[in-house]
């Protein structure tokens, strides 16, 4: 079965000092004929992908939201780090 919409959310702890900020972001997969198009709202994250799920994982260069991939032979792995 074909998920064609999956919203993952994520969430990520700011630290300065002895103060903790917790934030979501959120990560929208579409899927479109033989692509994947990834769209985060914050800029602030960079996109990161990697040819298995533990890594190691490498930003995409010029990768800005929305996000397009082409749908490959070889599996890719996708995440969001803060810049």
């Amino acid at each position: 079965m074909l998920v064609d919409d999956l919203k993952v959310g994520l969430s990520f702890a700011a630290v300065t000092g002895t103060n903790a900020v917790l934030n979501r972001i959120s990560l929208v997969v579409k899927h479109s004929a033989d692509n994947l198009i990834l769209t985060w709202t914050n800029s602030a994250f960079g996109l990161q992908a990697a040819s298995t799920v533990t890594g190691a994982y490498a930003p995409v260069p010029g990768a800005t939201s929305p996000y397009t991939n082409a749908i490959g032979a070889f599996p890719r792995f996708f995440r969001l780090r803060a810049n």
